[in-house]
């Protein structure tokens, strides 16, 4: 059992999804920036629930390069907090909140210095029975 806030193996994720488990997961953290703090949210987009990836919203990024270059979402005030503090490319998606940048878990756990943990899972409702 975690404490909220902290942080697990991502090795409980793969054991669940091999014991056949529908989860995803999350890895939440805070990236200083010269410009103040930035929540980084990390999903897997291909076990996220759909509509909650943010992954084709502008129309010019694509899933190949969401997973493999690393891309941060952010809102156009948050985007700016990030110029030339990360080396991944931003996308300015003004539907994302104030503050947050989302990514791949992948670039998460770069930018947050978090390899192999994760914050929490997305249990999707239906799971396959037994």
């Amino acid at each position: 059992m975690t404490e909220t806030g902290d942080r697990f193996a991502q090795s409980t994720y793969i054991a669940l999804r091999r014991a056949g488990w529908q989860v995803s997961p999350v890895l939440e953290g805070e990236l200083r920036t010269d410009q103040g703090l930035v929540q980084i949210l990390g999903l897997d987009a291909l076990t996220t629930p759909s509509g909650l990836a943010p992954v084709g919203t502008d129309g010019e990024t694509d899933l190949l390069e969401f997973l493999t270059q690393g891309v941060l979402f952010a809102n156009s005030e948050t985007a700016l907090r990030l110029d030339g503090q990360v080396t991944l490319s931003v996308v300015v998606d003004d539907n994302i909140a104030p503050g947050i940048a989302v990514t791949d878990i992948g670039a998460a756990q770069q930018l947050l210095d978090a390899d192999d943990q994760l914050s929490r899972l997305i249990v999707a409702r239906a799971q396959p029975i037994g």
